[in-house]
């Protein structure tokens, strides 16, 4: 059996995403150890904050594309904030994108969503921006991207990005 197929497999995008998922935990965990955990619906809050306007999640978007696209892993890793880069280091990271890469190949194109709260009353706001894409030089032909950040009062901190990209039966 070749181990060194060129075609990607679901087991492998599971992994990925298995992964890139107990990242985020992790760093929660440590960044709200011993938190409230009050719910998203006691605290109320509905909307980003006033910085983070539709424009400045334009330029997020096409800032994180370009990277990916790009492959410059290490301007990418730079991007986020420092409570990522105490979970997963620039060498793992690079590991990691370079698989999704090879699997999902580029972004072509993103939409932008919406948003999913993720705050927690005494904890920094925490936001995931939601959007399909469309990916190419893969199986995949669409999908959803994630962008993880959060709010620090004045400005936003990446602390992650996910891809689904989707498999598209009878695709090219």
């Amino acid at each position: 059996m070749n181990i060194e197929n060129k075609n990607p497999s679901h087991p492998l995008l599971y992994i990925l995403v298995i992964l890139v998922a107990l990242n985020l935990a992790a760093t929660s965990a440590l960044l709200f150890n011993g938190g409230d955990n009050t719910s998203l619906n006691e605290k109320n809050v509905s909307s980003l904050p006033d910085y983070l306007t539709n424009e400045e999640i334009e330029k997020l978007k096409n800032r994180v594309i370009d990277l990916y696209n790009k492959r410059d892993v290490d301007t990418f890793y730079d991007e986020f904030d420092g409570s990522f880069h105490v979970q997963i280091t620039r060498d793992e990271f690079r590991q990691i994108a370079e698989r999704l890469y090879q699997m999902a190949g580029r972004i072509e194109d993103a939409a932008y969503v919406g948003f999913t709260d993720q705050s927690k009353q005494g904890q920094p706001d925490s936001y995931v921006l939601n959007f399909m894409i469309r990916v190419g030089e893969s199986d995949f032909s669409t999908g959803s991207m994630t962008i993880t950040i959060f709010d620090r009062s004045d400005y936003f901190g990446i602390t992650g990005f996910f891809m689904n990209p989707k498999f598209m039966a009878g695709g090219n």
